[in-house]
């Protein structure tokens, strides 16, 4: 349903509020849409599609990284923030390092993100992807994506890295928790792929 909602507005630029699908016993069916927004529903930021499409594709990126080199299997990982590498230990003694532009970091404790454009803990050349989201949102007039510290929920950082993975060319992006705090990163083509098999 969700899929055929947006499809709709974008072929048709008609908002869908409602759907009504009927199965008949012969095997035919029947939809009728509702065009009528409900009374004091709050339409979604006009971004909104932008942050869906951001986040299809990051589905999509780490989908391949996993079928690549196992993603989302390792059992630790650790980064070195001077060098720019996030490095994946997996099991089997494997390990893939791969480049990084941090994002931000989520605190879990007063739900707060912290940009990696202005963050103190980030060093200079580690905060190229999360500038392009900055100027991004100086031009769209999006004021998360142009605020240093943004109340939101954990599923929007998550938007966050992925809009820094679409605007930064990212191969995908990686949240990595260090206590109460998530860091988010965006992550490059790992650094020896020769040693992925």
């Amino acid at each position: 349903m969700l899929f055929l909602r947006k499809d709709l507005l974008k072929t048709t630029g008609e908002h869908i509020w409602g759907l009504t699908f009927t199965l008949y016993p012969d095997g035919k069916f029947n939809i009728e849409y509702d065009y009528n927004k409900p009374e004091g529903y709050e339409e979604e930021p006009p971004h909104q599609a932008f942050l869906d499409q951001c986040m299809e594709e990051l589905r999509e990126k780490t989908d391949a990284a996993t079928a690549a080199w196992g993603l989302g299997r390792e059992e630790r990982w650790n980064i070195d923030l001077q060098a720019g590498i996030l490095s994946f230990h997996f099991p089997q003694g494997q390990q893939v390092d791969v480049p990084i532009q941090v994002v931000g970091t989520y605190n879990q404790a007063d739900g707060t993100f912290l940009w990696g454009w202005d963050h103190p803990s980030v060093p200079e050349p580690l905060r190229r992807a999360a500038q392009a989201v900055r100027v991004y949102g100086q031009e769209q007039s999006i004021e998360e994506l142009d605020q240093r510290e943004v109340r939101c929920s954990e599923d929007q950082a998550w938007e966050f890295a992925a809009v820094a993975a679409h605007l930064d060319n990212a191969v995908g992006a990686y949240r990595g928790a260090t206590g109460k705090t998530l860091l988010f990163m965006t992550f490059g083509r790992p650094m020896d792929e020769s040693s992925l098999g």
